[in-house]
């Protein structure tokens, strides 16, 4: 029990609820009436709630364990918003429909109920019980889904930091190549989708998941549409779709008008983000005729199908690559020199891979291999759990930079954030530490305070083309484009000077 309570309140707290900051929550209640969080340790069926793995456009997602078997699971509540809530059997419909495929790469919803926040908090009643008709509005929609535990834009970071600090040995053609065939997986699965009459609404990269063995899953198929996604993913067809349904108050109308089409631009959209994030221009802007293309304003412009878009992405040739390349992340460890690109060599003939590194599981890599090789789990979570009270704490500046790349490569940003706000509390004046801050504020998906953090490395430090770089990036994440590119070309100006 907190001693900062009251004496008076101290019998009626049962526990604490999962939001920043937590909050004492009164005896019996399950959901914070301050935040809207779940109280820790909460039991929803057999399952009890462990923490809160982020908030997003439909509502709240938390990781839950079996009681008995310890299964790790995600569970997300979407708040009784009259705006969505008239389609919520709809959505039910749609996640019954998609999951009856049973494709390997769609995520698997294991439950779609409704729950009502008033239930004890010690209720393990089966998950299906609570099924039932929508009857007010106390009730939430609440699904249970596999758990992933990474973000596509959060894998691609990690392979990123390897290449950069020579962990992981690949060249930009064969991380090119691996990019191109997530596009295509996820390409494949929207195409058995439409053909069921299916779209998904929101190709935002919070919905694109995978593990340490690069399995990748397609998140909120049946849900997604419940919430509009955010420029620049929304398909310009949906404008006036998205201004009705804000209009009245009712989510129907973009629901209505979510199309193939739209999926189509949304793929090509994060095609080209994943892309720039990870690579020079140069290596695959042979790319970008293609990506305009699926892209294009007018939907009847576009390519027929989400699968001929794909297929006409994997048919171009290889583009211009070197041995080695810097790519856009900054690798853990934060020396004042600048990571700069080696030469570009046009044309690269593919060639076997190099012998793999210890933090790759398999030995060997074909040259024809398409698949991310899988990287080890325990080199991507082995510091997940870092206990930093259970450690001697840091004391000077460099010990607090390695805390934080420690945290960022097991990718626990939140405490990452944490020890680079520590060490800037002992010097504010580095400006590869601004960029590091900013690295783990985008890898979370906090793009404002992000680009607040490579606005502050750049006026310490204008030089700096890595700075420019993931300064572009995050403002194409906020949807202003115009900008970003005048933050790519000052950076291509920077490095080739």
């Amino acid at each position: 029990m907190s001693r900062s309570l009251p004496y008076r309140m101290q019998e009626e707290v049962t526990g604490f609820c999962l939001g920043h900051p937590s909050h004492a929550v009164p005896a019996g209640d399950m959901l914070c009436g301050i935040c809207g969080t779940l109280v820790k340790d909460a039991h929803l069926g057999p399952y009890q709630v462990q923490k809160l793995l982020g908030i997003g456009r439909s509502g709240h997602a938390y990781l839950a364990a079996h009681l008995r078997s310890q299964r790790s699971v995600v569970v997300k509540l979407f708040a009784p918003e009259p705006a969505s809530v008239a389609l919520w059997e709809t959505a039910w419909h749609e996640v019954r429909a998609i999951n009856a495929l049973r494709h390997k790469e769609i995520l698997p919803v294991f439950s779609c109920a409704l729950w009502s926040p008033t239930t004890h908090h010690s209720d393990s009643r089966p998950l299906q019980e609570l099924m039932l008709t929508y009857t007010g509005q106390e009730q939430y929609l609440l699904t249970l889904c596999q758990y992933a535990p990474y973000t596509v834009v959060q894998y691609l970071s990690h392979v990123q930091r390897a290449v950069n600090a020579g962990t992981m040995n690949l060249a930009p053609t064969e991380i090119l190549a691996h990019i191109i065939n997530l596009i295509q997986r996820i390409g494949a699965v929207l195409s058995i989708a439409h053909a069921r009459g299916i779209v998904h609404g929101a190709l935002v990269p919070g919905n694109i998941l995978l593990d340490a063995q690069a399995n990748l899953w397609i998140a909120d198929f049946g849900l997604a549409k419940l919430h509009p996604p955010p420029l620049p993913y929304l398909a310009p067809e949906l404008y006036s779709a998205v201004s009705s349904s804000t209009y009245t108050g009712n989510i129907c109308a973009f629901w209505e008008a979510s199309n193939p089409g739209s999926d189509q631009y949304m793929l090509a959209v994060l095609c080209q983000q994943l892309l720039s994030h990870t690579l020079p221009t140069a290596n695959y802007e042979h790319l970008l005729p293609v990506l305009q293309r699926a892209s294009q304003q007018q939907p009847e412009q576009r390519f027929a199908t989400v699968e001929h878009f794909v297929q006409e992405l994997a048919s171009q040739p290889r583009g211009a690559s070197g041995s080695h390349a810097s790519i856009t992340a900054r690798p853990s460890g934060y020396s004042q020199s600048r990571v700069t690109p080696t030469p570009l060599e046009q044309n690269r003939a593919s060639t076997p891979a190099p012998p793999i590194s210890p933090h790759f599981i398999a030995k060997q890599r074909s040259k024809q291999a398409q698949t991310l090789p899988p990287l080890h789990a325990q080199h991507l979570e082995r510091t997940v759990n870092y206990n930093l009270v259970a450690s001697s704490v840091p004391t000077r500046l460099n010990d607090w930079i390695k805390l934080g790349d420690k945290h960022f490569t097991a990718h626990d940003y939140d405490a990452a954030i944490k020890a680079y706000r520590k060490a800037l509390e002992l010097d504010a004046g580095v400006a590869t530490l601004w960029l590091a801050l900013g690295d783990a504020y985008f890898a979370s998906e906090g793009y404002q305070q992000a680009l607040r953090c490579y606005e502050q490395a750049l006026s310490l430090d204008p030089s700096d083309a890595l700075a420019w770089s993931n300064r572009g990036t995050v403002l194409d994440a906020l949807g202003r484009r115009r900008e970003a590119m005048e933050c790519y070309e000052r950076a291509r100006q920077l490095q080739i000077g």
